[in-house]
């Protein structure tokens, strides 16, 4: 199953910015070093910059959720994250300002614990497709899915 991302409107701006400011500038540059102020030693970082104009959006917009496999994968342009199914402690549907709906991911490794914030574009359909594949937890409210008393210990022991 893939769900898609709906990114925050502060992580749009950023992402937009970031690749104008590096696009100008690196545009800037080349421009310079055509004109002889700096030669190559101005057109190398300049054409750097234009080519990676596109890598701080895809990284940050490029975003997908997949759950295949046992495990949870957010992809994040080049890089991925996996989180197993069975070390998933509580998936919950939070609002934590206005208009800005996601899903909390709380897992443990070993000892300890970690949340990962997450925004898809329906998370309520992104919360039947974890209950679907992660039968070890269970709905306990309206958006909360929780593992079951002592089922992450069984899960985690060797």
């Amino acid at each position: 199953m893939v769900f898609a991302q709906r990114p925050p409107g502060p992580v749009r701006l950023v992402a937009y910015l970031s690749a104008a400011i590096d696009l100008v500038v690196g545009v800037g540059l080349i421009v310079l070093g055509a004109r002889g102020l700096g030669g190559f030693a101005m057109m190398i970082p300049g054409a750097v910059m234009v080519v990676a104009a596109g890598i701080l959006p895809w990284i940050l917009l490029g975003v997908r959720y997949e759950i295949e496999e046992g495990e949870l994968r957010i992809r994040r342009g080049p890089f991925t994250n996996r989180i197993p199914l069975a070390v998933i402690d509580e998936v919950r549907i939070a609002s934590p300002l206005p208009s800005l709906t996601g899903v909390v991911v709380t897992h443990h490794r070993d000892t300890r614990s970690a949340t990962v914030p997450i925004f898809p574009s329906d998370p309520d359909e992104f919360l039947r497709g974890v209950q679907q594949n992660a039968v070890e937890l269970e709905p306990v409210e309206a958006g909360v899915l929780r593992r079951r008393d002592g089922a992450w210990r069984a899960a985690s022991a060797p």
